[in-house]
């Protein structure tokens, strides 16, 4: 039986601010509501069954009352357990007897689409969401024709569901919130968003949760679109499915026969698209007790579902029993199936636990039902998952890669397990040492130590300074990089890390192959320091350029004469190149993209080639390309490459033979 106390204790506030001094505090509890679906199917079909329906409701119910008691709906079935079980789980309102609205939720001999209506507790969560935001935005439901800005909606959203109340803004949320783009948010605009962020509704309008306990599989319509056109063809579909006759179930499920599967196909009850809980649950329920036991949860299949087993339980079963009702079933990852829950969680800063930006789950955006699960599973309340509240494997350790620029294969040049996340390689004149910056795991970035690396000893890394992005001097008797702390800016140091001291404020110092500049970027320029004189001048001013912003790990050319940059602009990036020493910086665009590449750049030894890392949709990694600089070039993935990580930071090692690269897995 449902009750209206069930997932109440668990839930976490949903807060929607709306000044920076106050807030709203809500906690979730379960709706009870109980209607017909009819939804998606023919009309003849639908009236047949509920007839049908109506007509077996009428034989058992024999002293005509309009209600069955436990002795009317056993009646002579030989299988008394499992009708005594059915007649218990879907007497909804508790009172003893099924009307014919629970009569008609129990799953029989006819198909699932055309069962009745049992209470769903999303739609519960729906409604307390709903209300949290009219009280938080005047009563808007009061006064539903205010309208509110769109990025403002988005913030406060955005800060009410984060475990901080961090304020961040995000477009692609604004675009779901902003249904018609006109800048302004509506209630029902709002109404619909907090479907989309419930799972109760996609993105595209599709319903997700069916009233009767179907849940569609939503995420595996973009697992097999595969080119990402937004349909499924039928050589898509054999790829993906896992069915012997995976081409007779697409036919099946292409209604319109044009060898295309569209979302509102495959959204159909009648297909195999979907979920059924409440089928599941009484399945697996094999003691007929009306509850799942560990040991009944444990059958599930596919088996890496499973994994979820050990915290199932504990935190999802709110009468403390140690079973799960159907109620309790429907709100866990068992039976959610809006987004891949199967997927490997990684702890990315190796802190030993998963942060709520850790627990992401795909592209769907459901943020706030993201918020829900996670402080569900955080059974102490710290504000993150121990590996015995969810599970999640480690970020592996960086590595640095040492790519020979023959084609040969490539090298793990070095890995550690104290400082895992390692950058910015620069190898010493005499190659025998590499400065690079790098953090343990769960520190920040604030937190990056300067390290030395002996090619020649044990390779085990050396904290020598506080900052980042270390590069040598020709002579190897100092380097330059930039620092936080004790002031943020340009700092020069002895090769030990000793002596150091700040030459200028800026970001991103690279020394010159001739010795005689360190440039670097500030107030949106480019600035060259003279090591002789210890003088500095600007080069390229920021009202001269057109970049929003100018990157650090920039590359000199190997005459010391160009430098070459990644700069951004409204739309995508450009790797550009100015000439430093003439009076006209010469700006020279030699790549534009609005995919993601990384800012490193480093030149091939006779500069005729730049090496950085670029994001490519067939592997969604970031790899090592070679773009040649004359004009009209386009860059080029290099072959010998670890196929199953992502690179950046590239650096050419000082015998020009190869290029060192941080590959992330």
């Amino acid at each position: 039986m449902f009750d209206n106390r069930e997932h109440a204790r668990h839930q976490p506030p949903l807060r929607w601010d709306h000044s920076p001094v106050g807030s709203v505090i809500f906690r979730f509890v379960l709706l009870l509501a109980v209607c017909l679906f009819n939804r998606a199917v023919p009309a003849a079909d639908g009236q047949q069954v509920r007839e049908k329906l109506r007509e077996t409701f009428s034989k058992l119910d024999s002293d005509e009352n309009g209600n069955l008691s436990l002795e009317e709906y056993v009646g002579k079935d030989m299988n008394v357990q499992r009708r005594t079980r059915d007649f218990r789980v879907f007497d909804l309102n508790g009172n003893k007897s099924l009307d014919f609205g629970e009569f008609s939720a129990i799953p029989g001999s006819f198909p699932a689409q055309f069962r009745g209506a049992i209470p769903d507790p999303f739609d519960f969560l729906l409604e307390q969401s709903a209300r949290a935001m009219d009280l938080a935005y005047g009563d808007w439901d009061k006064n539903p024709t205010q309208q509110i800005d769109d990025r403002t909606f988005v913030i406060n959203f955005a800060a009410s569901i984060s475990p901080d109340g961090v304020r961040r803004y995000d477009s692609s949320m604004q675009s779901l919130a902003d249904a018609d783009g006109n800048g302004r948010v509506s209630r029902e605009e709002a109404r619909r968003f907090l479907k989309i962020q419930l799972g109760i509704l996609a993105p595209d309008g599709t319903v997700l949760r069916e009233p009767n306990g179907l849940v569609l599989f939503y995420p595996r319509y973009n697992h097999l679109d595969v080119n990402k056109d937004g349909t499924v063809s039928r050589e898509e579909f054999i790829e993906k499915d896992w069915r012997k006759n995976a081409g007779e179930v697409f036919d099946n499920g292409d209604l319109n026969k044009d060898g295309k599967l569209t979302m509102q196909e495959y959204a159909n009850p009648g297909w195999i698209s979907y979920e059924d809980v409440v089928g599941k649950f009484l399945n697996h329920d094999t003691n007929y007790d009306g509850k799942l036991s560990s040991e009944e949860l444990a059958t599930f299949s596919p088996e890496n579902r499973v994994k979820h087993l050990p915290y199932t339980i504990p935190q999802f079963d709110d009468d403390g029993d140690n079973f799960l009702s159907l109620a309790e079933f429907q709100f866990t990852m068992f039976a959610n199936r809006i987004c891949w829950w199967e997927k490997n969680f990684v702890d990315s800063n190796r802190d030993g636990t998963l942060s709520f930006d850790e627990f992401t789950v795909d592209a769907t955006p459901i943020d706030l039902i993201r918020r829900l699960y996670f402080h569900r599973l955080d059974g102490d309340g710290d504000g993150k998952l121990s590996d015995t509240e969810f599970e999640f494997s480690r970020k592996p350790s960086d590595e640095f890669h040492l790519i020979p620029l023959d084609g040969s294969a490539f090298q793990i040049l070095h890995s550690d397990d104290e400082y895992v996340f390692c950058g910015s390689p620069d190898q010493s004149p005499d190659g025998k040492t590499i400065l690079c910056d790098g953090r343990r795991g769960g520190e920040s970035l604030s937190s990056q130590q300067i390290l030395r690396i002996d090619l020649e000893g044990d390779k085990k890394p050396t904290p020598i300074l506080e900052g980042m992005m270390p590069v040598w001097s020709p002579d190897g008797k100092q380097f330059c990089c930039s620092r936080n702390r004790p002031e943020s800016g340009i700092w020069l140091a002895d090769a030990d890390g000793s002596n150091e001291r700040k030459i200028s404020d800026g970001w991103g110092a690279q020394w010159s192959p001739d010795g005689q500049w360190i440039a670097f970027t500030d107030d949106g320029g480019v600035w060259l320091y003279e090591v002789k004189t210890e003088k500095k001048k600007e080069v390229l001013t920021k009202a001269a350029n057109p970049y929003q912003y100018i990157y650090y790990n920039a590359a000199w050319s190997p005459d010391s004469r160009r430098l070459c940059f990644k700069g951004t602009k409204n739309v995508g990036a450009e790797i550009a190149s100015i000439d430093v020493l003439a009076d006209d910086p010469d700006l020279q665009v030699h790549f534009a993209s609005e995919h993601t590449f990384d800012n490193a750049l480093t030149y091939s030894a006779d500069g005729k080639s730049l090496f950085f890392s670029l994001y490519t949709d067939d592997t969604k990694k970031r790899l090592v390309h070679e773009l040649k600089t004359e004009q009209g070039a386009k860059p080029v993935p290099l072959k010998n490459l670890k196929p199953d990580v992502s690179y950046s930071n590239v650096a050419l090692t000082q015998d020009g033979k190869s290029l060192i690269a941080t590959a992330h897995y």
